[in-house]
């Protein structure tokens, strides 16, 4: 059993984890498990990339995007796994929510996806950008009362933007302009704050970097597929 990780496909998922480029992905089976952390954009195309996971043997593990079509991940049917609620596409298509703690592995996975779209004055509202693509208060009670009940420490973090230290640690590039500030990097730096935590894997970035920085490192997450020494 193995768990490998990448993010932000953009509707190119059967190009990028297509045998040619992911020869190994035609010998796992569906107790390995591929993490996707958002802007998979799964409902392009007629939900091309949606049916291409489905018909690959492994179990692919989603994180919520920016600009991921969010009612269909927020209206999936529930059902408990990995010691929490996940939401199901397909029985090897999860949606990981907002603000869970799961155990995977013998592993605790902690989950927050979303973020803000910089672009969004060129998208259309309810059609490629969504009001709830950044996490609320809801999420983030939803989210502590998870973490305290893990006595606030995992192994891993999984999202889809990361905390402000992050951003500054990589030298990633924010918009000046106060109206694209994105919250969720300062509420998750709180988050880090009070959480005990080794490593944090997040996409949004479009960068394939690590670094360590306090005792965590961070992984920014992009097209390179990285296994999980678990």
């Amino acid at each position: 059993m193995r768990i490998f990780i990448l993010s932000d496909l953009h509707a190119a998922i059967a190009d990028v984890l297509g045998t040619e480029r992911f020869p190994l992905g035609a010998y796992l089976t569906k107790d390995d498990y591929l993490i996707l952390l958002g802007d998979l954009e799964l409902h392009l195309f007629n939900y091309a990339g949606l049916k291409f996971l489905e018909s690959c043997p492994w179990t692919s593990l989603l994180i919520d995007g920016n600009h991921d079509r969010l009612p269909d991940y927020f209206g999936l049917p529930l059902e408990e796994k990995f010691g929490g609620y996940v939401g199901v596409f397909y029985d090897n298509i999860l949606y990981l929510r907002r603000g869970e703690v799961y155990t995977i592995l013998g592993k605790k996975f902690f989950c927050m996806g979303g973020a803000l779209s910089i672009d969004r004055a060129w998208r259309k509202e309810g059609m490629s950008w969504w009001q709830e693509e950044v996490p609320t208060e809801d999420d983030y009670r939803h989210a502590e009362h998870c973490l305290g009940y893990s006595d606030w420490e995992v192994d891993y973090v999984l999202t889809h933007t990361c905390p402000l230290s992050a951003i500054d640690l990589f030298g990633f590039p924010v918009h000046p302009n106060d109206k694209y500030y994105d919250k969720t990097w300062d509420r998750f730096e709180v988050l880090l704050y009070k959480m005990k935590v080794k490593e944090w894997y997040f996409g949004h970035w479009h960068r394939d970097i690590t670094a360590e920085q306090n005792g965590v490192k961070f992984h920014s997450v992009y097209l390179q597929v990285r296994e999980l020494k678990i």
